[in-house]
């Protein structure tokens, strides 16, 4: 029964940390009798949990709205966040830029494709996955997220790119040749 109830991966929260948690697989639980148990329905059981990512993680991700006009403020935790980003709207050539709490550019991930309003690119940063929809249809093959990928690193939330006291985080922003997309960014920060 044990087996059941926690099988696969688990989200641990602790009391200490409420409202972060962390992902473990149960290992295989110890369970002994005691003498004369079937009288008393009394057990010792032992279970154990290992966490592959040591990492907390925030119960809630955090959704921001991003464009061509303002740079993103995006707090981050003390480990690394893998965002997901999804860009839309009218636009050649789209960029997401990461900029540190001074306002250097960390990264920058550039597309070459033109896009029309219907249009969508979404990345998964965690799974490095790149999808490109056109008017609702995902597009495969030449037409693929992949095949628009131009070049540099998908974008990471660093810790280190906000200030050292955390007040100011890293920035992420668009930048186009041409045209005004706009998207959203959607990550957990990590403890």
């Amino acid at each position: 029964a044990l087996r059941r109830e926690y099988a696969g991966l688990l989200e641990l929260e602790s009391d200490d940390l409420p409202g972060r948690v962390c992902y473990a697989l149960m290992e295989t639980p110890t369970v002994e009798l005691y003498p004369g148990s079937f009288l008393q329905r009394a057990c010792w059981v032992e279970l154990r949990f290992v966490a592959q990512d040591p990492a907390r993680w925030d119960l809630e991700p955090l959704l921001f709205g991003l464009s061509t006009t303002a740079r993103t403020p995006c707090p981050v935790g003390t480990e690394t966040s893998d965002p997901t980003i999804t860009i839309v709207g009218a636009c050649t050539n789209p960029a997401i830029v990461v900029r540190n709490a001074r306002g250097a550019e960390v990264s920058r991930t550039q597309f070459a494709v033109t896009m029309a309003a219907d249009d969508a690119l979404q990345l998964v940063c965690a799974t490095e996955q790149i999808t490109r929809t056109v008017a609702g249809v995902v597009q495969t093959g030449a037409a693929s997220g992949l095949a628009a990928y131009a070049s540099g690193p998908l974008p990471i939330l660093a810790p280190e790119d906000g200030s050292v006291d955390g007040a100011v985080p890293p920035t992420v922003e668009l930048v186009s040749a041409s045209g005004t997309p706009t998207g959203t960014i959607e990550y957990r920060r990590r403890w």
